[in-house]
């Protein structure tokens, strides 16, 4: 559709049509990406405001190991990191602390530490029983 506006608004063809079909999809391509991402981050800020103040327990599952720290997933595909203090060993994805073994997959209690609007990032701590 955007090849068949801007061939609609040119009187002639260019003299050479690749070029021309080549910088067009290259623009599209690009502003379709841009658009992407900006869909990414709005969703994210949205997702922590919706989080932000929230006591209640979420399901999540480890879904990352690595030298950065835990990340966790919720049952919705809410992605968050994990507020961890013990050692981590990503080159075999588990990570300790003085009383307890987290490996990946391993299913737990969160609730929300962090949820901060400005940047989309959240950080969950874990409910313990």
């Amino acid at each position: 559709r955007l090849i068949k506006m801007y061939h609609s608004n040119i009187k002639e063809l260019p003299n050479n049509l690749d070029e021309y079909l080549h910088a067009v999809g290259t623009h599209s391509s690009l502003k379709e990406r841009m658009a992407d991402e900006c869909e990414s981050a709005i969703k994210k800020v949205k997702i922590a405001e919706y989080l932000q103040g929230s006591n209640e327990t979420f399901d999540a599952r480890i879904v990352q190991i690595n030298d950065y720290g835990i990340n966790v997933e919720l049952y919705n595909g809410i992605l968050g990191g994990l507020d961890f203090d013990g050692t981590i060993e990503p080159s075999i994805a588990i990570a300790k602390t003085k009383y307890k073994l987290y490996k990946l997959g391993d299913l737990i209690k969160v609730s929300v530490d962090v949820a901060n609007p400005l940047t989309g990032k959240i950080i969950f701590k874990e409910k313990i029983k």
